[in-house]
């Protein structure tokens, strides 16, 4: 019995001594075994109590420990975090610092594409003055298609790598033209020769027109200042008629044979002017 039930008892007995006399032996023995089973009940409560204090002190070192380990981990993912933001914002400068030389870069390849484009246009001006000195039937075609060729440019509707590709098909088509010979049927271009007639046209240095009856022909002699095609009548039946058998013979429709052509006043071609 520890010091505290002593004095529990000892109080307790001076409180009855007085009235000792009087009471039994029996009830004081029940008094000192109800005071008894107190004292085992506070004792047996103080050892609950001290128990659910070390049950709750075992408890909170573990919640304690939980949230230290937590915090620890927290605080190394918040180190990592502020890693990878250093690590990104490196990133990020190194990535704008590309892009800015990529801009700079885009920036000279386009002012680099339209100083082509500007060269392109002077060659596709010059294609087609050249084209206008061709005969009449060899230029519709090149002019055409350099003209196309020269507005689509100025409108910036065509890319450099398509506009060189059509350009060079342009200047072949104009090589083509200067070792063919064609004949085509249909209106005709001289106001003297009225009706239906056939062209002659050999390569892009000559080409003449002559009626379906064979009675009146004319030359091609060049261009006048304003691109307008001139034509020389010719009013010689004999000479209309030799243009007419060239023809026939060309379609196949005639005996091969020599033929004379008035060829005598083709165009001459000098730099700088069209004769």
């Amino acid at each position: 019995m520890n010091r505290m039930s002593a004095a529990v008892i000892a109080a307790t007995l001076m409180t009855t001594l007085p009235a000792f006399g009087q009471q039994t032996v029996d009830e004081l023995e029940k008094e000192i075994s109800r005071i008894r089973k107190e004292l085992v009940q506070v004792q047996n409560e103080r050892s609950t109590t001290k128990d659910q204090m070390k049950t709750d002190r075992e408890e909170f070192d573990t919640y304690r420990q939980s949230v230290l380990t937590k915090m620890r981990t927290l605080r190394a993912e918040t180190d990592s975090i502020s890693s990878l933001q250093g690590s990104f914002k490196q990133k990020k400068a190194s990535l704008e610092g590309a892009v800015l030389g990529y801009r700079s870069q885009q920036r000279q390849y386009d002012l680099l594409q339209e100083q082509f484009r500007e060269k392109l246009l002077l060659a596709t001006s010059s294609v087609e003055m050249r084209a206008k000195r061709l005969t009449p039937t060899a230029k519709e075609k090149p002019m055409a298609a350099a003209s196309l060729l020269r507005s689509e440019l100025s409108s910036k509707s065509v890319d450099n790598v398509e506009a060189v590709a059509r350009l060079f098909q342009i200047a072949r088509d104009m090589d083509g033209a200067g070792s063919t010979i064609q004949i085509v049927q249909g209106t005709s271009p001289v106001a003297d020769i009225r009706g239906t007639a056939f062209r002659l046209r050999l390569g892009t240095l000559a080409e003449v027109v002559v009626s379906q009856k064979g009675d009146k022909a004319a030359i091609w002699t060049g261009v006048n200042e304003a691109g307008v095609d001139q034509w020389k009548v010719i009013s010689d039946p004999a000479v209309a008629q030799e243009i007419l058998t060239a023809v026939t013979i060309r379609e196949g429709k005639a005996i091969p044979r020599m033929v004379k052509l008035p060829f005598a006043n083709a165009v001459v071609y000098k730099e700088g002017s069209i004769q």
